[in-house]
Formats: structure tokens, sequence, C-alpha cells
């Protein structure tokens, strides 16, 4: 999805119109901040690592439509067992003649180069990927 409409990207520019869009080109720290504003808050009055785990577990993160066409966004939340946000993965490569798919006018965004996800960007929980070989570094960069 074009960062202009991610919601860290959103939140960002709410808080700040002037933030400088390179400091959000890999690692969004968004996404931290979700996950210990939910925490806390999900802990309710009284805040030890087992309440913030707890509340995290019982939190839905809304995100309609995960894992399916036509972006493929990935699902999260929080279980027994399962300490990440994220709960599946897409296969991925980097092809330096690629088109860059996170481009901004702001920016210019990357002049070359790009990421390349298999199968359009279907994803898959951990353990169920594909099995075979897969194309990576082959066919047409989506």
């Amino acid at each position: 999805m074009p960062r202009n409409e991610t919601p860290y990207w959103q939140a960002a520019r709410e808080a700040d119109p002037t933030f400088p869009p390179s400091q959000f080109l890999y690692t969004p720290p968004y996404w931290d901040l979700l996950v210990l504003a939910s925490g806390i808050q999900a802990a309710g009055p009284t805040l030890t690592p087992e309440a913030f785990q707890s509340g995290l577990y019982r939190t839905k993160f809304s995100n309609p439509g995960c894992g399916g066409p036509p972006v493929y966004q990935a699902c999260v939340g929080f279980g027994p067992g399962n300490h990440t946000m994220l709960q599946d993965i897409a296969l991925v490569w980097y092809n330096p003649q690629g088109s860059p798919r996170d481009t901004d006018p702001e920016v210019g965004g990357a002049t070359s180069g790009g990421y390349c996800y298999l199968d359009g960007g279907r994803r898959c929980r951990p353990g169920q990927s594909p099995a075979g070989k897969r194309p990576f570094f082959e066919g047409p960069c989506s």
C-alpha cells in the first residue's frame, strides 16, 4: 500500500505535518508504540508484566481482510506462545533492477531497486509456506 495510506504515516503526519518522510523508509516506530500503548492500556490499573501480556492477548487489532487480496496486509495479534505482532509472512527478495514500491513524491523515493514479492505478495502462516523450490530472483517483480 502506498506510504501515505498506511496508519503509521497518517499518525506521524497528523502529529507533525513537517515530519521528514525519510524517517519512515524501513522500520516505522508506529508499530512499536502501538504495541506499547495497547499493552499498557489493556493491562488496566495494575501494570505488571503479567497484566501487560494478558492485555495484549485479549486485544483485537483491526485489520479486516488481512492476508487476502488485493493488498495482502499482514495479520496481527498476540496469543499464548506467540510473542510477535505479525502472524504471517510474505516471501520477498531484493531486485536492484526492480521498481521501488515505496516511492513518495515528497522525497522522490528510491530511483532504482525494489523488493519483489512471490505470488503477488500472498502471505502464509509460519510453518505453512509453500513446499518445493520457490522462484526467488526469477520472473516479474510485483
